[in-house]
């Protein structure tokens, strides 16, 4: 799966891709560290298993909320995109130094 864009969609200028990845990094270098150094505990690790298993382990659409079915994907997928974030910053933090 892939963090950065889980649905696969095409974008007009992917080489922008990087220069938003940069961008991103510098502008929350602290806070990136501060993720992945959370995260990079036992406690921090059974905390995203945890929030990985009410998200993204589970699926977006039930039809048997019926008319509210749509509704709800969309809530969840919001969920999902949280978790996914959290996942992306500890995978960036792994690569930067402490400063």
């Amino acid at each position: 799966m892939n963090l950065n864009n889980p649905l696969q969609f095409k974008t007009k200028n992917p080489a922008n891709k990087t220069e938003n990845s940069d961008a991103l990094l510098k502008q929350n270098h602290k806070v990136i560290l501060d993720f992945y150094r959370l995260f990079n505990t036992p406690e921090g690790e059974r905390v995203l298993a945890f929030l990985k298993s009410k998200t993204l382990d589970q699926p977006c659409w039930n039809p048997a909320y019926g008319e509210n079915a749509e509704r709800n994907a969309f809530a969840r997928e919001g969920q999902n995109h949280i978790v996914r974030e959290i996942l992306k910053f500890i995978e960036y933090g792994k690569g930067l130094n402490d400063e």
